[in-house]
Order: structure tokens, then C-alpha cells, then sequence
């Protein structure tokens, strides 16, 4: 039937476009199941009773298990409702592949850049951005993260490893 209760948003929140905490029924098998991973841990269940059509017992199952692991099967379950069996393991196959080692790939680009190098010149010299006014914006969208070791982060895919000299 349809969507009896309204779904919080992935962040706990009301589903507002304007949030980017909604999952589009459009969205590419990829950016759906990466947004099923970053639900807050204690909506797991919600989802996983209005969005999927697994038993009740058996998710009562999977909650008991670590909220990782049942993100990743919710977000299987999810994706294969609108792309299907093969396109959604494809989804978790890249998501382990891209974020199971900590939240960053293994084989991440570096770059050494004498000390007060400005972070905006960095990402631009190695084109992961365009312009100075890219950064401003993405930073202001929270979108560029620091990660640990001089590792950041830029946008969901991207990844820049600095290490100033």
C-alpha cells in the first residue's frame, strides 16, 4: 500500500528536498544506497517497516544486529525495489568498495604541498575543482571534509590526500 506514515528524513528530520536527507525514487542505484548508509542509526527500523516489504520478525532480527550491517541491508532492500536484484548488490559491491576501509578508498590520490599551501589552490591545481568560487560554495555546503590523516573529502566521491611539507 502506500506510504502510510510519513518517512523521516535520513536525518530524523521531515523530508524537505531542500535537506538533501530525501531519497529519490529517481536516484542512480549508487547515491541510493549511499544515502540509505547515512540514515541516523534509530530510524533503521522506520525505514526498513514503510520502506521495504521485509517481515516484521525478520527485522526485528536485523536491528539486533550492528546498525552497519543492518544499514547495509536496508539499503540493499531499498535500491532493489527500484532498480532491481542486480543493479542494488552492484550498489553494495561499490559502496563496500569506496567507504569499508574507514570512509576512504585504499588507493587514494596524495600530493605533498609546501605548509600554507591554501586548501582551495591544492583541490584546483589536481582538478578536483574548477574554481576558487567552487570551493567557496561546496565549503559553505559543508561539502569539503576533513577526514583523518590529511585526507579530505570533496563532495561524496572525491578524495585528495594532503600532506604539507
Amino acid at each position: 500500500g502506500g506510504m502510510t506514515e510519513l518517512i523521516e528524513g535520513t536525518d530524523g528530520r521531515k523530508m524537505s528536498s531542500s535537506w538533501g536527507n530525501v531519497i529519490n525514487i529517481t536516484d542512480e542505484p549508487n547515491d541510493m544506497f549511499g544515502k540509505v548508509m547515512s540514515i541516523r542509526d534509530e530510524l533503521i527500523g522506520k525505514y526498513f517497516t514503510a520502506c521495504t516489504r521485509v517481515a516484521m520478525e525478520e527485522v526485528e532480527e536485523i536491528l539486533k544486529s550492528h546498525p552497519k550491517e543492518a544499514k547495509m541491508r536496508l539499503a540493499l532492500e531499498i535500491t532493489k525495489i527500484y532498480h532491481g536484484e542486480d543493479e542494488a548488490r552492484k550498489a553494495q559491491d561499490n559502496f563496500e568498495n569506496t567507504f569499508a576501509k574507514g570512509g576512504v578508498p585504499e588507493d587514494i590520490y596524495t600530493v605533498e604541498v609546501p605548509t600554507g599551501t591554501e586548501l582551495a589552490d591544492i583541490f584546483i591545481a589536481n582538478g578536483m575543482l574548477s574554481s576558487k568560487s567552487e570551493f567557496t560554495r561546496l565549503n559553505k555546503e559543508g561539502a569539503i571534509k576533513e577526514m583523518e590523516n590529511g585526507v579530505y573529502r570533496i563532495g561524496k566521491h572525491r578524495f585528495l590526500k594532503i600532506i604539507f611539507k
